[in-house]
């Protein structure tokens, strides 16, 4: 069976491969067919595999540490398939922060300086105001992976649950999103002012005669 710790250190180097469900079903010892199975249920839990012009599906190695995850889950846990792609998409999602693409756009140099101290003073509290917020869902959710694992609860009620978590991180992503179009609408904004009060002190500077 291939390490998929291999895998790990291919995407941190930035080499995409591109895998068939042979390849997925190499990997990890199990058939073909059963591999077509698990990418059915990971669909159905909401998870998006990249398909050709004959709709026929093609795996990358992040598809890959996904099946992994689904395995792992279903050995772990001991729940059903369905159960265990949910749980696999979840623990996908953890592995990216959204909030990144606005710490990366706080943080980026402008020729003209169009952001002022003051309202990157404020951006900033945003952002981690946002970053505490995925921070419980992430909380959340390894919440529900533990009851998982300890069947605590029916599979009806963690199945509910999962959803809302799922819910919960499309509803962060919009306020993602609409938090970066108000960073660009107040650059622009201060941007205006600026150029007003530019405006106003180059005037203040002629003679009195000279101002009309």
């Amino acid at each position: 069976m291939t390490n998929t710790g291999d895998t790990e250190i291919e995407l941190l180097e930035g080499i995409p491969r591109e895998l068939k469900s042979h390849d997925i079903a190499k990997t990890f010892g199990i058939a073909e067919s059963t591999v077509r199975k698990y990418a059915q249920s990971l669909e159905k839990a909401g998870y998006v595999f990249r398909k050709n012009e004959n709709n026929t599906r093609i795996f990358t190695d992040i598809d890959e540490l996904t099946f992994r995850d689904l395995l792992q889950a279903r050995k772990e846990a001991g729940v059903n398939l369905d159960m265990a792609a949910s749980v696999a998409v979840i623990r996908r999602q953890k592995q990216e922060s959204p909030i990144q693409s606005v710490q990366q756009l706080i943080n980026k140099e402008s020729k003209d300086d169009l952001i002022p101290h003051k309202i990157r003073y404020e951006i900033q509290n945003l952002a981690n105001s946002f970053q505490k917020q995925i921070e419980q869902i992430e909380e959340q959710n390894q919440m529900i992976i533990s009851k998982l694992q300890a069947s605590e609860e029916t599979e009806i009620e963690i199945k509910k649950q999962l959803l809302e978590s799922q819910k919960r991180e499309k509803e962060k992503d919009q306020q993602i999103e609409d938090m970066q179009k108000m960073i660009e609408y107040i650059a622009k904004r201060d941007t205006v002012f600026d150029k007003k009060i530019e405006e106003i002190y180059q005037k203040a500077k002629k003679p009195w005669w000279k101002r009309w």
